[in-house]
């Protein structure tokens, strides 16, 4: 069974979350300050810490650092509860390594969609580790090719970021794989079962009118624009319970990238022509060819929607800094013209 631990001073929100965790199937413990959280973590490695932003005796995220370093399985997922998220304050958590953040009142059913992305002790194992490791040294990782030390700092940091929920932005410049990295790092994530839903920002761009766009992103409701007869999901909600991978990002108009901005704060959104809020449950990875501040700099990236994606961020390198990697890469495309050669001739037979 997986266990729980749970820092809360609040005795109703302490004993809400213990019940929705039990429910789940996790066993819980509980602390109400850090001190207490402290000698815990002495007693047990937990699954998963909640951990609320502002406790008695410090902040929250004055945890982490007592954290077990290297628990079996990898890193140990952190999810902060906090009822005055701001950009800064969700920055600086993605930054001291939380896996994500929850707005207080907690949103039980987002809640529950993390705790079912928590791996349970038997799913990670040292055999997919030693595999990992291996297919690294063969040059390949995910849908990735290259064994250069350069994109094995790339791996470096995708191992990282993957099993988090962060948000994150892969800059490089044209052809570096930036769609590749962005469907690795899901393909390694906690979400990779869920829909893998791409935005190319380039077409989307061209939309007639903002309307369009937004209906694109958010959906509609019913009756939205003259004709639209039923409610229809956007890209928000196609992607929900996976992830949305927006293809150079500072091609999005402003407006959007505002609208953007608000739901990754808020962790809700509202369809064109709705009167409720839709709870978020995507995790964005978002692109770009510029590097982010030259895009902040000539104002096609929101300033502040960069600083959220920068928290986690992945630099593709250009193949000529690749040193033996163009080999491997003409040899994979070799093989694979190959094996669709041998394809095709077999199905004519």
């Amino acid at each position: 069974m997986p266990h729980a631990l749970i820092v809360e001073d609040d005795p109703n929100s302490l004993s809400g979350l213990s019940a929705i965790l039990a429910a789940d199937g996790f066993s819980v413990d509980t602390a109400t300050t850090i001190a207490e959280a402290r000698a815990a973590l002495t007693r047990f490695i937990p699954d998963v810490v909640l951990v609320d932003l502002n406790l008695p005796d410090g902040s929250g995220l004055d945890l982490l650092q007592h954290l077990p370093a290297h628990p079996p399985g990898g890193a140990l997922p952190v999810i902060v509860m906090t009822g005055n998220a701001t950009v800064e304050s969700a920055i600086e958590g993605l930054r001291h390594g939380i896996w994500d953040y929850l707005l207080k009142p907690v949103n039980i059913p987002r809640l529950r969609s993390l705790l079912a992305r928590i791996p349970r002790p038997y799913e990670l194992t040292e055999e997919v580790q030693t595999l990992r490791a291996s297919l690294r040294q063969l040059g390949r990782f995910g849908s990735m090719l290259g064994r250069s030390g350069a994109m094995q700092h790339v791996y470096d940091t995708i191992e990282h970021i993957a099993p988090t929920e962060a948000a994150v932005l892969v800059s490089g410049e044209p052809g570096t794989g930036k769609q590749v990295a962005a469907r690795t790092m899901h393909d390694m994530s906690r979400r990779r079962k869920g829909p893998f839903v791409t935005l190319d920002c380039r077409n989307a761009a061209g939309a007639s009118a903002n309307l369009s766009l937004d209906s694109l992103l958010f959906g509609h409701e019913r009756g939205a624009f003259s004709s639209t007869e039923q409610r229809e999901p956007g890209l928000f909600e196609q992607a929900s319970g996976g992830t949305l991978f927006i293809d150079e990002i500072a091609e999005l108009p402003r407006a959007q990238q505002e609208a953007l901005l608000r739901a990754l704060d808020s962790q809700t959104f509202m369809r064109v022509g709705g009167t409720s809020q839709v709870v978020t449950d995507f995790r964005l990875i978002a692109s770009t060819r510029k590097s982010p501040r030259a895009a902040v700099a000539d104002g096609s990236l929101h300033e502040d929607l960069a600083l959220r994606l920068e928290a986690a961020a992945v630099t593709l390198p250009p193949l000529r800094e690749r040193g033996e990697d163009p080999p491997l890469i003409a040899q994979a495309i070799v093989d694979e013209l190959n094996h669709d050669a041998a394809t095709r001739g077999a199905s004519e037979i």
